[in-house]
């Protein structure tokens, strides 16, 4: 599962991304991290996931945790959705709330 592969740390402004060294990335594609607001169908990209390493993304201002229905990891060219929607889903979770 992907939430096994990636780990997440959130503060106030950013999100902090790592990779897990088990992860097994395609090299031709991109991952894509989305939000689904309660009561909305639109999916909103957070951004870019990280292959390896590290990555830090900037809180979109509409990111509430008690507002986030689902969060999504989708499978995307290089650079991301074409279209401003995910192209396909991978992985969809619930927010945990520790």
């Amino acid at each position: 599962c992907w939430v096994c592969l990636v780990g997440c740390g959130v503060s106030e402004q950013r999100l902090s991304i790592k990779a897990s060294s088990q992860l097994v990335a395609q090299t031709n594609k991109d991952y894509e991290l989305w939000m689904i607001l309660k009561g909305q169908d639109a999916p909103i990209s957070l951004g870019l996931l990280p292959k390896q390493d590290s990555k830090i993304l900037l809180k979109d201002n509409r990111f509430n945790a008690s507002d986030i229905a689902l969060l999504a990891v989708s499978l995307e060219p290089i650079g991301g959705s074409p279209n401003g929607s995910p192209t396909e889903v991978l992985y969809t979770t619930e927010l945990v709330l520790l």
